[in-house]
């Protein structure tokens, strides 16, 4: 099939030859550590570019293709710092698969609500199982779009418009559901607004023209927003764009109302109390913020009763009461809704007053908040005497004792905590502390008293975890202990993980946890799987240490699981934990540069 020879070429893309321009961040000072420090960079990304392989070639021998979608989308993310240019090119190349794959669904789906005469199809045994599909391909197309656009925004633009499927359905129900797919179009657009940087003029300049080629949409009155608040006179620029799309929508055959509404909401709070720097710099002037809301006002009025909500009506009367209070009265009388004549006698009575009971329970509230406090300021006070005491020099009496007094409050608090994972963990971190200090033998006392709290013989995935956390503690002081602990949770991971799937094909009819014989890490099913292998990549640190004390160990940790699925987990987190790299900060600045051009 077409999709499969896709993912077979990108992964022969990832080994063809790379232009690596990444360095590692450390200054080097002389010839000869600026060579060690590029040789250094060199073998990390060649040790990445193999990792990534090994990924993609056991990827790419996956059944089911929800999960090819959504590994790739993940082993692309990480790429992305090691090779950009590769990144992209598995980011597009996955749209054409996305589509197929929500076509496919969305076709079958259609072929059921056909022959289907209750109305609704979502509810049959068959019909439940495609409309699951559907929801499945949904989230694995949004992982895409959202971890694109966390790289670059305007790569996220293009898969999603890469994957936006268009589809006239006659079942009503289908209808609605992709009513509410096209919403998350919306909704996945405005998330990538939420991630553009203003440190690029040139990527800025390109979304902000793109947001508005298919039409006004409420990402794009936020776009508006963002960009005047950095830059008040390049966001009067743009507020001229934003309104001529609104002119427009106001006459299409299915406007975005709410983008609309939001609009004349905004530009009217805009206009009537501008920031001091906006002053000098007008948004728009109130004629033709009355203009859009008369247009807006009649446009509501053409539309029929079922198709707009009491709240919808009420709130758009309201935004266009301030420049028509005729029009906004019409509106109000065509949907029902009760004018702020009609409301007044309802709400000018004051609330009654309290019960003195209640004012009593308030000031002991109040009062134990505040003593909450105290007690927690005079904890952290003395937290930090005994951090000073114990960084006194080796020859002070007192050092010891500190060292002592804050290992077993440490302890204590540790040990009170209900949740027995957040306890191992902070027991975990309360040796690090104490090694941080140079108090190796009580920080081997405090990992004593984690491993005591937790079983030999993990039956859950909070025993599971407890193990994990523990491990990742131990793995720089006894590293034999640690690599035997985690291995033997891969052993017995391997059973769990079979008769779960046993069981999941037993009661998942619908093919929403496992699907091809595989367990899904996408959409419904997926999500719930997913969650837990999210609770070990936010422990990214805990790989890391292993990596960092034997990496071929570490890496040879993925190829003791039995199931190819969960091995692309294993490697992607590895990947990940090593060379991936945190989310970078918006540009501190209140200047964008260069503009937003005018006009469209």
């Amino acid at each position: 099939m077409k999709e499969n020879a896709f993912f077979s070429l990108i992964f022969i893309l990832a080994f063809a030859t790379c232009a690596f321009c990444q360095d590692t961040g450390v200054p080097a000072t002389s010839q000869a550590e600026q060579e060690a420090a590029k040789e250094a960079d060199e073998k990390r990304k060649e040790i990445a570019m193999a990792l990534i392989k090994e990924a993609g070639l056991e990827i790419e021998s996956l059944q089911s293709l929800g999960n090819r979608i959504s590994f790739s989308a993940n082993l692309a993310d990480v790429a992305y710092d090691i090779d950009p240019d590769l990144s992209r090119r598995m980011y597009l190349g996955l749209t054409d698969a996305i589509s197929r794959q929500m076509s496919s669904a969305l076709a079958t789906f259609a072929e059921i609500a056909a022959l289907d005469e209750s109305g609704s199809p979502a509810r049959s045994s068959r019909g439940r199982g495609i409309y699951l599909k559907m929801m499945r391909s949904q989230g694995i197309r949004s992982q895409a779009v959202l971890s694109a656009a966390a790289h670059d925004p305007l790569l996220g633009l293009d898969v999603l418009e890469g994957t936006r499927v268009t589809y006239n359905p006659g079942n009503a129900e289908l209808k609605a559901m992709m009513g509410a797919w096209g919403g998350n179009d919306d909704g996945l657009l405005a998330q990538i607004v939420e991630k553009i940087r203003f440190d690029n003029a040139e990527t800025l300049d390109e979304f902000s023209r793109r947001i508005l080629k298919n039409g006004l949409s409420t990402a794009a009155v936020r776009l508006l927003t963002k960009i005047r608040q950095k830059d008040p006179e390049k966001g009067a620029a743009y507020a001229g764009q934003v309104f001529s799309a609104a002119g427009k929508e106001v006459d299409v055959i299915d406007p975005d109302l709410n983008a609309i509404y939001s609009l004349i909401s905004y530009a009217s709070e805009e206009v009537a109390k501008p920031s001091p720097r906006a002053r000098a710099f007008p948004l728009v002037t109130r004629a033709e913020i009355g203009n859009l809301a008369e247009r807006f006002g009649r446009l509501v009025l053409r539309l029929d009763k079922e198709d707009v909500e009491y709240y919808s009506a009420s709130i758009y009367a309201g935004v266009v009461k301030p420049y028509s209070p005729a029009l906004a009265r019409q509106i109000e009388k065509r949907f029902g809704v009760e004018s702020d004549e009609e409301t007044t006698m309802s709400t000018a009575m004051p609330p009654p007053p309290p019960p003195a009971a209640s004012m009593e329970g308030e000031a002991v509230r109040a009062k134990e908040k505040v003593d909450e406090e105290a007690r927690l300021a005079a904890k952290s006070a003395r937290r930090e005497d005994l951090m000073q005491r114990m960084s006194s020099p080796e020859d002070d009496p007192e050092k010891e004792a500190a060292a002592r007094h804050f290992a077993d409050e440490g302890i204590r608090e540790a040990l009170e905590i209900e949740d027995p994972v957040a306890r191992i963990q902070a027991l975990v971190d309360l040796a690090g502390i104490l090694k941080a200090k140079g108090q190796m033998k009580l920080a081997n006392e405090v990992l004593d008293e984690a491993h005591r709290s937790v079983t030999n013989n993990p039956k859950n995935y909070s025993e599971f975890l407890q193990i994990w956390t523990l491990a990742g503690g131990l793995v720089d002081s006894d590293k034999e202990v640690a690599f035997a602990m985690v291995e033997d949770l891969v052993f017995r991971l391997n059973d769990v993980a079979a008769g779960f799937i046993r069981f999941g094909e037993f009661i998942d009819s619908g093919g929403e946890i496992v699907e091809d014989g595989e367990l899904q890490f996408g959409g419904p099913g997926g999500g719930m799987v997913g969650s837990m292998i999210g609770t070990l990549d936010a422990s990214g640190d805990v790989i890391r240490k292993f990596g960092e004390a034997d990496f071929a160990r570490t890496k040879a940790l993925a190829d003791r699981f039995d199931r190819p699925e969960i091995r692309v987990v294993a490697r992607l987190l590895i990947l990940n934990s090593l060379y991936g790299k945190p989310e970078k900060p918006e540009a501190a600045t209140d200047d964008i540069p260069d503009s937003i051009d005018e006009g469209t």
